[in-house]
């Protein structure tokens, strides 16, 4: 059965268990105790001259469907989501994070997606200690949506082609770096009979989430058709640092101090979680 004819006439419930979801691509359905209705959401206008793929206009307009469920299971479903092996402090920290973003939606008005645009959320799963602690604690002191990433420092090397660059930069760039969390290129412009080289530059996030890199590379080479992107860690490299959590000794009170008590990211349109 299609959710959108159940849900389209009204809140659908399921009694008794939790919906089991299947979604294209995927042969394994999720788990989702809860509440679904139908709320078709706004188009999704990117800023002026930011560029922007499909699949990213897609993620930030977020879905037509709001499930709802107890605070408590989506948090436990979101930390699962982002990483099912953390533990212990750094497990509360990234929970207390995320039951914090449950309550600064990045889309006004509406709920938090479960995108990586906003916070990842596979279905319904089992509660651990360590989100039930989180939730149980006073809320945070900060006011606005925290970003985090899976962060660490393990080296990675991928290719794209240069038309998928050329695609998402508006042009075909002379040139490519990357620094200060911006990617800084020229195009080659023509006016006339005269060519000119003009300098442009977006968040670094804009690049690799629209590249499917796994973070901010830290340099890009040229080899005819294709692009070889090479950079560490995982995810935008903002916010709290999961795998730096992991191998820290700190309770979460100290971990969330060290990530945002003294120079919070500002969430940026192009960011993920």
């Amino acid at each position: 059965t299609r959710l959108e004819g159940l849900a389209s006439g009204g809140a659908a419930v399921c009694l008794g268990a939790p919906w089991r979801v299947r979604f294209p691509k995927l042969e394994e359905g999720r788990d989702y105790a809860g509440v679904f209705s139908w709320s078709p959401a706004p188009a999704y206008r990117p800023p002026p001259g930011v560029p922007t793929t499909p699949s990213a206009m897609k993620a930030r307009r977020g879905s037509d469907f709001v499930f709802r469920t107890t605070r408590l299971q989506y948090t436990a479903g979101v930390v699962a989501a982002e990483d099912v092996t953390l533990k212990g402090e750094a497990r509360v920290a990234l929970a207390r994070v995320v039951a914090h973003n449950e309550q600064h939606s990045r889309h006004a008005g509406r709920p938090v997606c479960d995108t990586t645009h906003c916070q990842a959320f596979r279905g319904t799963v089992r509660v651990r200690s360590e989100e039930a602690k989180a939730v149980g604690l006073a809320p945070l002191k900060w006011k606005e949506w925290l970003l985090f990433s899976q962060g660490g420092d393990e080296p990675w090397r991928e290719a794209r082609s240069r038309a998928e660059l050329e695609r998402l930069l508006g042009g075909a760039p002379v040139s490519l770096r990357f620094e200060g969390g911006r990617a800084r290129y020229l195009l080659s412009r023509s006016e006339g009979e005269a060519t000119f080289e003009s300098g442009h530059s977006v968040p670094c996030e804009l690049v690799r989430s629209g590249l499917k890199l796994p973070s901010c590379p830290r340099t890009a080479s040229f080899d005819g058709p294709t692009v070889v992107f090479e950079g560490q860690g995982r995810g935008h490299g903002e916010g709290l640092d999961v795998e730096a959590a992991k191998a820290s000794s700190l309770k979460s009170d100290a971990i969330l101090e060290e990530a945002y008590g003294k120079q919070r990211p500002v969430p940026r349109d192009g960011g993920g979680s």
